[in-house]
């Protein structure tokens, strides 16, 4: 399920770049139209191989970061709204915490609320996964976009930090957060 909804992120975004999700997907072997039915499951070298291709085609090394741009919580169907219309942001982050392990199995996560700051931290699953930094800034951009646009628009983290080196300009990185961000971390977080 969750390799499902990140091919359907990455080709959305490939959509918006005039790549072709159809070709996509047939140069990495899924049938389609998947991005009708996203609870079907997508192998995670499928997805692999779509992002390979939308970063090479693009020459875009920042695709992790750009996914999460114009996806919304509520194109997740009913989990989506569920999430967005938690009355806090700590309830928002709670229910994410809890749905995240559920819907995904690319990464364990840890939250911890009870300590200023509050993190979120991500550890991948399988560490020799493909393309881990591009789906850990996916998940970063994605929580902060979120948060910007259902809780405040003026929301800033105080420290975002990723396990991986910088695949493109950190200054995208910069920009997107709006906070120090870290690279070759002990772990990849967010901090607020």
């Amino acid at each position: 399920y969750d390799a499902a909804l990140y091919v359907f992120a990455v080709t959305r975004f490939a959509a918006q770049a005039g790549l072709s999700p159809e070709d996509l997907s047939t140069a990495a072997g899924i049938a389609e139209p998947f991005w009708q039915h996203l609870p079907t499951g997508v192998p995670y070298a499928a997805l692999a191989a779509i992002l390979s291709l939308v970063m090479e085609r693009t020459d875009d090394r920042n695709v992790g970061l750009h996914m999460a741009d114009g996806w919304a919580p509520p194109m997740l169907g009913v989990i989506g709204y569920y999430l967005v219309n938690q009355p806090r942001f700590r309830s928002l982050l709670a229910a994410i915490y809890e749905l995240l392990p559920r819907a995904s199995n690319l990464f364990r996560y840890e939250l911890r609320t009870s300590d200023i700051p509050t993190r979120l931290a991500m550890q991948p699953a399988d560490p020799t996964a493909p393309l881990l930094d591009q789906m850990a800034e996916f998940h970063i951009a994605f929580l902060v976009r979120t948060a910007r646009q259902y809780v405040s628009a003026s929301f800033r983290p105080t420290r975002v930090a990723f396990a991986h080196r910088p695949s493109g300009d950190p200054t995208e990185h910069r920009r997107v957060f709006g906070c120090p961000v870290a690279f070759a971390a002990q772990t990849t977080l967010i901090e607020f």
